[in-house]
């Protein structure tokens, strides 16, 4: 039996062993998530200048 990352897999199943192999850390995927709705809310904040009504 492997443990990785406090799971426990049988070396046998091979289907499960590559998906224990990656699991990408919670910082890592909140930054990611964090980034992109940063660059959405800049793309809004942008066209919302570019208009009439705000100029």
């Amino acid at each position: 039996m492997k443990r990785k990352h406090n799971i426990t897999t049988d070396p046998h199943d091979e289907e499960r062993q590559k998906e224990v192999a990656y699991q990408p850390d919670l910082l890592a995927i909140s930054t990611q998530y964090s980034k992109v709705a940063y660059d959405l809310f800049k793309q809004g904040l942008v066209r919302l200048q570019e208009t009439k009504a705000f100029v």
